[in-house]
């Protein structure tokens, strides 16, 4: 065997131009050992892969397979975690900017100074054509080419042949994957138009003297929702129809309408004392199958009166009288957008008991022959849904502050042995309730903290003076103190349900002793001891630290 004496490979460039010649293949002057070696290098690659190394000779290939698995596998995880969280955040459309982010980096990829992504990016028109239409005929050439029409350059382009023809395959099934993928994951073919839709904004539910359902709502006018022509015309509908059920009413209350009847924008929902008295069973049967309605809808109960007349209230202030009710809780101190949600969770319970804010319909004033809203606390539902009770606007406003659902609240209160009263407004509301279990009966301490803003000071106390500071602070405390003692003491004897939830707090703190007292909790919830612990703070006394009436002149004279 001859001595192989050491070469240096041309460069991709001048391989490919002295690669073809008029006269055919050039080949170098190389011993016949290393041809014969050469070859079967050649060969070995082209049955273990297609034809990635076709124009940039054996060396070329050979490196293209070098792939370091450990890294390969730890770079692979950390790409499927983007992808996963990219996906779980924006769907579709976080997949889709997955794939982009990963196509970009490959396109600024190299190897061996070539883009990973040659000819495509960057785009090479002539070398894509050779790669899909010539590439039988792009064999390796030059030092390392076999004789033109000998029988191992007929078998190698029927080999690169045949994985041309496996390439085109597989893009063409990728291809018409991702047209069926596109087909299947986009398009509106059964859409409603907006202009066929009757859009509900608010609703209202009734029972009348025969035992049917009245439903009314509240249809959006699209005609008249533009500044000029809602000052002279009402953007409003309100319509009622009656029938067995609410499916029944709703489909009798279709036919007034010329438009396709949709609750999928309906955010309030009334119901009359009679109905809530009759129960809402079969109500929040239909409202937990029509996939069109919102959890996250509110609904109120309308206490002395029928949702027909709440929602026949006139509202300046706002183009769709429906929705003031939401916009005012806010300023009271409730929640708003889950009271459906939290009555269905508490009905479903079979230890809870659900609750829903209620309004009243009064007058705007003594002299006004005009209606309004006011909030007039929390309806109480027994298991069955049915009405059994009322709280008032202060009672329910603390229920909220014990379940850590509160949000605004001003207290108003008497120090002893002053004249006058003390109003401060509280925020930062944090309610929890600790369970301790003695002797197999659980024991309740009830921590309600907040800060508050000293808002009017009618006493002759000056707040500058720590000591008298200290002296109205514990005057608020005492009074948030008793109040919430006779809220909890009041339901625990008169209603004798759990609306507090005690029950969820016994069942996370102590899970081994709530499954033995779970199917007696309503023996045991109104016989439970509890203490209430305020920890409420004046932060702010406001502009000015003394009373503007001087402390001499307010001594005799009480209050204003």
């Amino acid at each position: 065997m001859k001595k192989l004496t050491p070469r240096v490979l041309p460069k991709r460039n001048e391989l490919h131009r002295s690669s073809v010649s008029n006269e055919g293949l050039v080949h170098g002057d190389i011993d016949e050992d290393t041809q014969v070696l050469e070859h079967k290098l050649r060969a070995e690659l082209q049955n273990s892969s297609d034809v990635c190394f076709r124009r940039f000779g054996v060396e070329r290939g050979r490196t293209s397979f070098t792939i370091p698995r450990y890294n390969f596998r730890f770079s692979y995880r950390l790409l499927r975690f983007f992808v996963l969280l990219l996906s779980a955040i924006v769907g579709l459309y976080g997949l889709t900017i997955s794939f982009i982010v990963i196509l970009i980096h490959q396109v600024n990829l190299e190897s061996f100074g070539v883009p990973h992504m040659s000819p495509v990016a960057p785009r090479n028109l002539k070398q894509l054509r050779d790669n899909f239409h010539t590439g039988a005929s792009q064999v390796p050439v030059g030092p390392t080419a076999i004789p033109y029409g000998s029988a191992q350059f007929r078998s190698s382009a029927f080999v690169t042949v045949v994985s041309l023809m496996r390439q085109r395959k597989q893009f063409a099934g990728v291809v018409a994957s991702a047209i069926l993928i596109c087909t299947l994951v986009s398009g509106c073919w059964d859409r409603t138009e907006l202009n066929d839709r009757a859009l509900v904004m608010a609703s209202g539910l009734d029972l009348d003297a025969n035992g049917r359902w009245m439903l009314t709502d509240q249809v959006i006018i699209p005609v008249n929702l533009s500044k000029q022509e809602s000052i002279t015309r009402q953007s409003f509908l309100t319509l009622s129809a009656t029938g067995k059920d609410i499916v029944d009413a709703g489909q009798l209350l279709q036919t007034k309408l010329s438009r396709q009847y949709f609750l999928g924008h309906r955010r309030v929902i009334f119901i009359g004392e009679e109905a809530a008295k009759h129960g809402l069973t079969g109500i929040m049967d239909e409202y937990t199958r029509n996939p069109d309605v919102r959890l996250r809808s509110d609904i109120f109960v309308v206490r002395g009166a029928k949702a027909l007349d709440a929602l026949e209230i006139k509202a300046p202030l706002e183009q769709y009288p429906g929705l003031t009710i939401i916009k005012s809780r806010r300023f009271v101190g409730g929640t708003v957008g889950d009271s459906l949600r939290a009555f269905l969770i508490a009905a479903a319970s079979q230890t809870s008991y659900p609750t829903l804010p209620v309004v009243e319909i009064t007058r705007e004033s003594d002299e006004s022959s005009r209606s309004t809203f006011e909030f007039a606390g929390r309806a109480i539902f027994n298991k069955q849904l049915k009405l059994i009770g009322y709280l008032d606007f202060s009672d329910a406003n603390y229920r909220l502050w014990v379940v850590n659902a509160l949000g605004k609240r001003q207290v108003t209160f008497h120090i002893p042995g002053h004249l006058g009263y003390a109003t401060v407004d509280l925020s930062q509301f944090r309610g929890r309730v600790h369970v301790v279990v003695q002797h197999g009966h659980p024991h309740f301490e009830v921590e309600l903290t907040g800060q508050g803003l000293l808002r009017e000071n009618q006493t002759n106390l000056n707040v500058k003076d720590p000591k008298q500071l200290k002296q109205l602070n514990d005057a608020m405390q005492h009074e948030v103190n008793d109040e919430v003692t006779q809220l909890i003491a009041k339901v625990q004897k008169q209603y004798k349900a759990d609306i507090f939830g005690f029950d969820q707090a016994l069942a996370r703190q102590q899970p081994k002793q709530w499954k033995m007292m779970k199917l007696h909790w309503n023996e045991l919830f109104p016989e439970a001891p509890f203490n209430v612990a305020t920890r409420l703070k004046i932060q702010t006394v406001g502009l000015t630290s003394k009373n503007p009436v001087s402390s001499k002149l307010s001594q005799g004279y009480g209050s204003w």
